[in-house]
């Protein structure tokens, strides 16, 4: 009967039976008038400031988004813009070896030219990559992982290198070589970046 007392009986009384600290029931209107009470107009005024702040903030915030936002579409247009013009180069060197072939008749001449074509435009990309920039050469993948895990890579993602990129490129699927695109274009694109 004791332990249902103390369940149902005085709140003071059972704070006391079980040796706590009695606390009155405080409602929050109490609570809010009470800390208003005490605002100053210094407080009032650096709430002000502070909501002024944030919105500040916020504001920057938005920007660096919109800025970035604006870098990505620059660099996707200027990446595809790239890609456009190493394609449409490979279609007109393509053109052009089948047109220059479609001028004789004889076979072994024709034979003979889209060989000489190959080969001329086989060495025109290994000298660029050689004499512009040695580090065009490769598909750039394996090195812009490096660089991406905090590697140092000089010389990498210069001008030259995106010059000598984009000529041997066009001019190794000018020859016809069977390569892939993906890796040279992530490459050029890191380095427009």
């Amino acid at each position: 009967m004791g332990n249902l007392w103390l369940k149902i009986g005085n709140p003071q009384v059972r704070a006391k039976a079980l040796k706590i600290k009695y606390v009155e029931k405080v409602r929050p209107q109490d609570i809010m008038s009470s800390l208003e009470d005490n605002i100053t107009e210094g407080d009032r005024v650096g709430k002000l400031h502070a909501t002024s702040n944030r919105r500040a903030q916020t504001i920057k915030y938005w920007r660096q988004i919109n800025e970035g936002i604006f870098f990505l579409i620059v660099m996707s247009v200027l990446s595809a813009l790239t890609t456009l013009g190493i394609d449409l180069a490979i279609i007109n060197i393509n053109k052009g070896r089948n047109i220059i072939t479609s001028l004789t008749d004889n076979e072994a001449l024709n034979w003979f030219i889209w060989i000489a074509f190959n080969l001329g435009f086989g060495v025109v990309a290994v000298t660029v990559v050689q004499f512009i920039s040695p580090h065009a050469a490769g598909s750039g993948i394996p090195e812009m992982r490096c660089i991406l895990s905090g590697v140092d890579l000089p010389r990498y993602l210069s001008f030259r290198t995106f010059i000598a990129k984009v000529i041997g490129l066009t001019a190794s699927f000018g020859a016809g070589y069977h390569i892939g695109k993906a890796g040279p274009f992530v490459h050029i694109s890191s380095i427009i970046c």
